[in-house]
């Protein structure tokens, strides 16, 4: 009794269902994710034919950003492309910045990168060292800060940190702010307000913002920079749509330029409700929710009415209408 009560065991046995379930479902409706599909690959290029029949289609493998890559992914690369027997005789390029590798909630793993580098040798590997997209003087900044600071890429796991390399400006500057001011600057900010209070938010509203729009300002009338010229980098759409507000609120134009998530409007939630209602009417909670939703509007004591079975069964005739439609 004692070992059925532990939480550990309880929380063990419920995901160990909870994922036999899952896939289980998938394998019946037919639904995969993108990592089910890499799962699936890796299981069929052990089939010597598939893989074969694979590496035949191509000479050449490109592999873009390949510093946001998984483990999985690269076995499937590596099996495919590096093949043990070296049966395939095309050639495979890797491109990535492994400075650049931020997306490890997403499994993509810096150290497949290094152990992909090592697989195919130091002769294998080209550095770009030449930056044509930013000024000069950015570059020079950028170059002064990173080789300061030896652990900036820390690799915890190997004790050690990435080794920077020095980038040339490929561009002469264009603009040359006569401002005084450093062109790379970095702000640390201290929270030290109330615990209920998201501190981001605080943060944003009493400085960041507020800082932005005052240089954007300053560099549009100093400078004469228009205001299409100016690019802000923000960490999420949530943050993005924050700063717009605010900015437009100080009559500054801004465009966002992914614009606003589509899937996280209040539309397509309630029309997810009503077509799963529509769809699934016998069960009665999916019910419930699509008729109580915006738009049909039901109050709780219309709700309570469906018990009445005359009222539920003309509610349930006009459902299985819009089902077959």
């Amino acid at each position: 009794v004692a070992q059925a009560r532990h939480e550990a065991s309880i929380f063990s046995r419920l995901a160990s269902d909870c994922q036999k379930f899952v896939r289980s479902y998938q394998e019946q409706e037919e639904m995969f994710g993108h990592n089910d599909l890499l799962v699936e690959m890796r299981k069929a290029i052990e089939k010597t034919a598939f893989a074969n029949r694979v590496r035949n289609n191509y000479a050449a493998a490109i592999v873009d950003e390949f510093q946001d890559t998984d483990p999985v992914q690269w076995e499937i690369f590596s099996q495919l492309f590096v093949p043990s027997n070296h049966e395939w005789k095309g050639r495979l390029h890797l491109v990535g910045d492994p400075k650049q590798s931020i997306y490890a909630f997403r499994q993509a793993d810096i150290y497949t990168y290094l152990n992909a580098a090592e697989k195919l040798g130091s002769g294998a590997i080209s550095t770009l060292g030449t930056n044509f997209r930013s000024r000069s003087s950015l570059i020079d900044a950028l170059n002064i800060l990173f080789s300061s600071a030896a652990d900036t890429f820390a690799l915890p796991r190997l004790s050690s940190s990435l080794q920077y390399r020095d980038v040339k400006a490929g561009r002469k500057d264009v603009l040359s702010p006569s401002s005084d001011k450093p062109l790379l600057q970095f702000w640390e900010v201290r929270y030290e307000g109330k615990k209920n209070k998201d501190p981001l938010k605080v943060v944003e509203a009493d400085y960041l913002f507020p800082a932005i729009a005052k240089e954007i300002l300053l560099l549009n009338e100093q400078e004469g920079i228009r205001f299409g010229q100016f690019a802000i980098l923000i960490s999420d759409q949530f943050q993005a749509a924050r700063v717009c507000e605010y900015l437009r609120e100080h009559d500054i134009p801004v465009k966002n330029q992914r614009g606003a998530d589509f899937t996280f409007s209040h539309a397509v939630a309630e029309m997810r409700d009503l077509l799963n209602g529509v769809l699934n009417y016998a069960n009665r909670s999916s019910l419930n929710v699509a008729l109580a939703g915006r738009l049909i509007g039901m109050t709780h004591r219309e709700l309570l009415l469906l018990e009445d079975e005359e009222t539920l069964f003309k509610i349930v005739k006009q459902l299985d209408g819009l089902k077959a439609i």
